[in-house]
């Protein structure tokens, strides 16, 4: 009950964010706000004594939500790395499960992976080595969440692989003025929350 009880409360402030602040200017309040959905899910799953690496996972993707609401490449570069530094602890969280992977999902991965070089990366410019090596962590954990043998981890991981291309499609393809960016900014976050929720409900 409780684990529910949490997600539902980080559903309304990721409504909130949404709502109020996701086409807003870039400011402490929008980041702050847009910081607090995960965070909920993070301490969440501390008082109900979570495994660590769920913790952990959390709260480097809270850290990461913050870095990325931020202007710069500086502060790019940093939500990147906070987001790779997350999927460590999910994959590590996830390898505890079953080693058996299901060969064609694994294949699919991979697959998306490499297609990465072709429509994303060539269209990255001096951060493409963090973009690839990014693709990489992203890929071990989806791996990992094969692994689990859980619907809910799994499609979970299929959620954040598809929030992270939506964002590498915004930021890379479409660019700040398209007049698609705001649906696609908007499936980013949908798309971003559904698969945290998922694995704070998997774990938790």
């Amino acid at each position: 009950m409780y684990p529910v009880l949490i997600a539902c409360l980080c559903v309304v402030f990721a409504l909130n964010y949404a709502l109020s602040c996701l086409q807003g200017a870039q400011n402490a309040w929008r980041s702050t706000m847009k910081t607090i959905p995960v965070l909920v899910l993070g301490f969440g799953a501390l008082w109900l004594g979570s495994p660590w690496f769920l913790i952990a996972g959390l709260v480097m993707s809270a850290f990461g939500d913050w870095a990325l609401s931020r202007d710069g490449t500086a502060k790019f570069l940093m939500g990147v790395a906070a987001f790779a530094v997350a999927h460590v602890f999910y994959a590590l969280l996830f390898w505890s499960g079953s080693d058996k992977i299901a060969v064609i999902p694994a294949i699919v991965i991979v697959a998306y992976a490499i297609s990465t070089e072709f429509w994303l990366i060539p269209r990255t410019g001096s951060l493409r080595w963090a973009v690839r090596i990014y693709v990489l962590f992203i890929a071990a954990m989806a791996l990992a969440a094969l692994s689990t043998q859980s619907i809910a981890v799994i499609v979970g991981a299929i959620l954040f692989l598809t929030s992270d291309s939506l964002i590498g499609r915004g930021k890379f393809l479409l660019g700040p003025d398209h007049p698609k960016g705001v649906t696609n900014d908007y499936l980013v976050w949908i798309t971003y929350i559904a698969a945290q929720i998922l694995f704070f409900l998997a774990y938790a």
